[in-house]
């Protein structure tokens, strides 16, 4: 007997929406083989000999939801189009991504696409567009009202 799917868990605040964004960011630095044309498969010719050892080659999205402390709040691979995808509160693919993450659903598209302005699969641009990310969503940010001049 399958065991129930965990309740999903949105971020409570914006800061633990960067809580969670911080934690992919390790997760996938730690990943042996990231490929962001696939939300998770097994390791092919031309792989990194790291993705060997482990089995399994991801898309950053597709490492979040191999991610226990990501499984226990409801973010896993599902059966969704076709394929594996992930899935989120009854969500799939880049909106399962969005809503987990406390982000748009183009935010979540230009972080996790494999082709977003340039065409890529490795984990140094998903490192950059993370970073990016984070610096908007600080800008975006109201100025607290202490900081304002009187």
């Amino acid at each position: 007997m399958r065991e129930p799917l965990p309740v999903p868990v949105y971020p409570a605040d914006e800061a633990e929406a960067d809580r969670r964004l911080a934690r992919l960011g390790e997760i996938v630095a730690a990943a042996p083989a990231v490929d962001l044309s696939d939300w998770c498969r097994k390791p092919r010719e031309g792989d990194p000999p790291q993705a060997h050892a482990c089995g399994t080659v991801a898309c950053a999205l597709g490492w979040a939801c191999l991610a226990p402390e990501f499984q226990a709040l409801g973010l896993r691979l599902g059966n969704g189009f076709g394929s594996t995808a992930p899935e989120f509160a009854g969500l799939q693919g880049f909106t399962a991504g969005a809503a987990f993450f406390g982000i748009s659903w183009g935010e979540a598209a230009g972080l996790f696409s494999p082709v977003s302005g340039y065409v890529v699969t490795d984990r140094e641009v998903f490192a950059r567009r993370l970073a990016d990310l984070m610096a908007l969503r600080r800008l975006r940010r109201p100025i607290p009202d202490t900081c304002r001049a009187e």
